[in-house]
């Protein structure tokens, strides 16, 4: 198991090497059900309501019915197998998520139709964050990327130089991001 557990309505959401994505109950520790998913499940499962999502390694994104037990819908690229490792950030009826072939995705949340597709540039292993109505990223090669929630365009980008593989922080006016040099790094005022 490499991404954390969600916990909702009692039960803990999580994916593993196993290609599973795992519910079971927090009271009890027993395994109520698990969904095949693809071979390797990297990040984590952020949940909504009954709505479970996460990415693999076999270069799909997928939404399971956490409540029903099955998969709702699926995207794999089909022009490549490059995993999904970042796990998805959730707001209203949009899900973002990036992949490993150098590009974030944003999707309708209930039926997985592509609402935009934004070219980051390099692999995208940090889990984006949604604050308001932007989306900010960080890749491997060490850009931290403010892209628009509604089209994907880009507002800024500030250039790290090294690697970024977990997700920003903001607070009112800064953006703290790790970077793989072992630096925490401020942006803003």
């Amino acid at each position: 198991i490499n991404g954390a557990a969600a916990c909702v309505d009692g039960k803990a959401i999580f994916g593993g090497c196993d290609g599973y994505l795992h519910i079971v109950d927090i009271v009890t520790g027993q395994a109520s059900a698990k969904v095949n998913v693809s071979t390797y499940v990297p990040g984590s499962a952020p949940t909504q309501n009954e709505l479970s999502y996460v990415g693999d390694y076999d270069g799909g994104f997928t939404c399971v019915n956490i409540d029903q037990k099955k998969i709702v819908w699926k995207y794999a690229n089909s022009k490549n197998q490059l995993p999904f490792v970042a796990s998805a950030a959730i707001t209203g009826n949009r899900v973002v998520t990036g992949s490993r072939d150098k590009h974030v995705y944003c999707f309708g949340k209930s039926d997985g139709q592509l609402i935009w597709q934004f070219p980051a540039g390099e692999k995208v292993d940090a889990s984006p964050l949604i604050c308001r109505d932007k989306v900010l990223i960080g890749n491997m090669r060490g850009d931290v990327i403010i892209l628009n929630l509604a089209d994907g365009k880009r507002v800024a980008s500030f250039e790290l130089g090294t690697p970024i593989f977990a997700n920003p922080a903001v607070t009112d006016q800064q953006i703290f991001v790790g970077g793989g040099d072992g630096k925490i790094y401020c942006l803003g005022k």
